[in-house]
This record gives C-alpha cells, structure tokens and sequence, in this order.
C-alpha cells in the first residue's frame, strides 16, 4: 500500500470526507480533519516504524504535500456540505530548546522545531511551506502540480495543539537534512516519567 504517497490519496480522503459528513453532520457539529500529521508521516513513511512501514524522504515529502493538501481539502468538503459545522485539525507540537547557546545547537533547534512544529501548520496557514529554515523541503517541489500552492490553506475554526513533551536539541553533523538530534532526558541526567 502506498498510503500518502500515492497522490490519489487526496480524492480518496476527500471522498472519505464527504461520507462521514453527509452521514453524521445532522448529529456531529465539530469535527477533526486530520489528527497529528507529523506523526502518521514522519513515523508511517520516513521512518517506517507504522504503517505503511515505508521509509525515506522521498516517501515523507510526496506524503506530507498529500496530507497538506487532505487537510484543507477536507476543511473546503465539510464546510461545503454543512455551513453550521465547527471545523478543525489537530497538531502535536513540542517546545523546543537549544541544548547549549552554541551557534550549530541553536541552529539545530531552530531545524527540528520547524521540521516538528511547522511543517503543516503554516500552509494551513497560507504561509507557505517553511522553506527558509529548512531548506530540505525545496525538495516537495516534483509533488507540488499546478494550483496546489493556492489550494494548501484552509481558514479552520479551531486548531487543536497537543503537547506532549519537550524536546532539548544539538548539533549533529551525521543526521541527514537537519544535522540535528534529541539529546534524550536519561543522557541528560535529569528527572523523567516512566516513558523515560
């Protein structure tokens, strides 16, 4: 299975859309569009760890333009079929700190907070894809078809934010993309959950 990859992905999900409203928007006046994009597509096609277990960043990025569009397409859908509906999508967003004040550690965490934080929340936003401070994403560009750009926003009436950690970053010259890695709480000898 492709899952986002495959472009179609957009008319399925809006097809998907169009049922779930025309079936229980008499009875469910708020809805979520999508849930947490960054994971489904950061764990499902970059890292291979959920389904559909593909890997690597041709994967995610033909992934996250798909889901970018889904997520207001299906805003455009739900509204279009009901008016009275209160329409939103969630993120999971993580503060970000610089492990130290050295310049490569700040950069570091200016990189994964873009990557984690605003990768699909600015187009959503009509801001675009957040090409300055991660340069990577001009790679999007061979997904990207003629009027996308115009089509990635969506005025959403509520953004639900979930956070569910904190994240201390530094430099790593070996990560590809970012150059940048989590320094995890046990290396940092500091008190932590039993999720470490």
């Amino acid at each position: 299975m492709d899952g986002q990859t495959n472009r179609t992905v957009i008319h399925w999900f809006s097809e998907f859309v169009a049922l779930c409203v025309g079936v229980f928007g008499d009875r469910v006046k708020n809805w979520m569009i999508l849930n947490e994009p960054m994971v489904f597509t950061g764990a499902g096609h970059f890292l291979g760890v959920h389904a559909p277990g593909r890997k690597g960043l041709g994967n995610f990025l033909a992934a996250t333009h798909h889901v970018v569009m889904c997520q207001a397409e299906g805003g455009r859908i739900a509204r279009s079929i009901r008016s009275d509906l209160k329409i939103g999508t969630t993120f999971s967003f993580a503060h970000i700190d610089s492990f130290s004040l050295r310049k490569e550690d700040e950069q570091a965490s200016r990189k994964v907070d873009t990557l984690l934080n605003r990768t699909f929340i600015e187009p959503l936003l009509g801001l675009g894809y957040p090409l300055k401070n991660l340069p990577f994403l001009r790679r999007l560009e061979p997904f990207i078809k003629d009027g996308d750009e115009s089509r990635l926003a969506f005025d959403m009436d509520f953004i639900g934010v979930q956070n569910y950690t904190r994240e201390v970053v530094s430099h790593s010259f070996f990560t590809p993309f970012i150059q940048a890695k989590v320094v995890k709480a046990n290396t940092r000898k500091v008190e932590r959950t039993l999720m470490n």
